[in-house]
């Protein structure tokens, strides 16, 4: 493989990334940035079970929690945030 992967499939593609990115500053730069995404969109709001009922007028941010999305592309790679902060730290 020569440069970085259009596609990432399984965790084992972020670790072959991972051994590429000690190599070459460019891939580093790119796996650091496609981590802090998985992060990022790993999380989707909610709306809070005792504001169900409030009308969409008068809902506020307070209304929506944060909660971890078992959908997300972290998850279906089956990373964890500890695992991607270590990766992160290593390289």
């Amino acid at each position: 493989m020569k440069g970085y992967p259009k596609t990432i499939g399984t965790k084992q593609d972020i670790y072959n990334l991972v051994e590429l990115a000690r190599q070459d500053d460019e891939i580093k730069e790119q796996l650091i940035q496609t981590l802090d995404n998985l992060i990022a969109t790993s999380q989707h709001f909610v709306i809070k079970s005792e504001s169900v009922e409030k009308p969409i007028e008068e809902q506020t941010s307070d209304d929506y929690e944060l909660i971890y999305d078992p959908g997300s592309a972290m998850a279906k790679l089956g990373l964890t945030l500890s695992e991607i902060n270590n990766i992160k730290e290593n390289l």
